[in-house]
């Protein structure tokens, strides 16, 4: 973050422990999605440059690198509301 007074004064931060398996395996999948997320990402450059990453040419289409993180988590997401009884 930034030195701004929204970052430095105006900001609540919380941490607490996650028990439950199932809540676990679903974080560490979003968390695995949005290192995979390759379509706004750069690389810091020694020189102080940066460098645009790109997915590899043979990525997936239906892979995180290439749909992005919203896009897969509401893929995820989906299948799990049409499940409800309405």
């Amino acid at each position: 973050a930034d030195w701004m007074y929204r970052n430095l004064s105006a900001r609540v931060e919380a941490a607490c422990p996650v028990r439950s398996p199932e809540a676990k395996s679903r974080l560490w999948r979003m968390i695995d999605v949005m290192l995979q997320d390759r379509r706004k990402a750069s690389l810091l450059n020694p020189d102080g440059s940066y460098s645009k990453l790109t997915a590899p040419d043979d990525t997936d289409p239906n892979s995180p690198a290439a749909l992005g993180t919203f896009e897969t988590l509401m893929r995820d997401a989906l299948p799990q509301l049409t499940d409800q009884p309405q």
